[in-house]
C-alpha cells in the first residue's frame, strides 16, 4: 500500500477478491488497506475500493457499514457508491417486499 505505482496497490488490493468471494475474507488486511487508501484521489483506486467494499458487503454487510461510518465524508462519492450498491438494491428489496405483503393484507375494493 505504500508503493509510489498505484496499480501495484490496485492489484493488492484485489487481490483480496477471490478469498472475499470464497466466503473467507482477510479482514484485518482488507481493513488496513481500506484506511490506506480512503484518501486516495486516483479514479481506479477509489473504483478498486469501492468493487473490494461491495463484494464484502453480500458476506459482511456490517463491515461496510461501520467501515463507511468510520471514515464519513473522507470516502469518495464513487467508492461510496460502489461499496453500497448492493446493500442499497437489497434493502430496496425488502422494502418493495413489505409493501406487496401490505398490501396483500389490504382488501381491494371494486371501483365504481
Amino acid at each position: 500500500m505504500t508503493d509510489p505505482d498505484f496499480w501495484l496497490r490496485r492489484t493488492a488490493l484485489l487481490a483480496l477478491l477471490p478469498a472475499i468471494r470464497a466466503g473467507r475474507p482477510d479482514g484485518d488486511r482488507l481493513n488496513r488497506y481500506a484506511d490506506a487508501l480512503v484518501h486516495e484521489q486516483e479514479f481506479f483506486l477509489r473504483k478498486a475500493l469501492g468493487w473490494v467494499l461491495r463484494e464484502t458487503s453480500t458476506r459482511d454487510p456490517q463491515f461496510v457499514r461501520d467501515w463507511l461510518a468510520r471514515h464519513g465524508s473522507r470516502v469518495a462519492p464513487l467508492t461510496r457508491r460502489e461499496a453500497l450498491r448492493r446493500l442499497t438494491r437489497k434493502e430496496d428489496q425488502d422494502r418493495g417486499q413489505r409493501r406487496r405483503a401490505m398490501r396483500a393484507d389490504t382488501p381491494v375494493l371494486p371501483r365504481r
